[in-house]
């Protein structure tokens, strides 16, 4: 979990004058508990200023991923 955090504030630190903003994927805010999340936002100024939801019925989510693992490289 502090591995993750890290990474993401590193990204955060590397782009400290951006006006862009940042997208988290749902993945990763679904991982960790959200007090994390705030206390990681909070620490580096920012704040939530939308959110989307998106509700995708599961047999297209595992047709995707059945999909993708065909197209993937190996890791090892």
């Amino acid at each position: 979990m502090k591995l993750v955090i890290g990474m993401v504030e590193d990204k955060i630190n590397e782009s400290k004058n951006s006006t862009h903003g940042y997208i988290f994927d749902g993945f990763l805010v679904q991982q960790l508990r959200p007090r994390h999340w705030i206390k990681c936002w909070l620490f580096h100024g920012l704040s939530i200023s939308g959110m989307i939801a998106l509700d995708v019925p599961e047999d297209i989510l595992k047709a995707r991923i059945i999909e993708r693992g065909k197209t993937s490289k190996s890791g090892g």
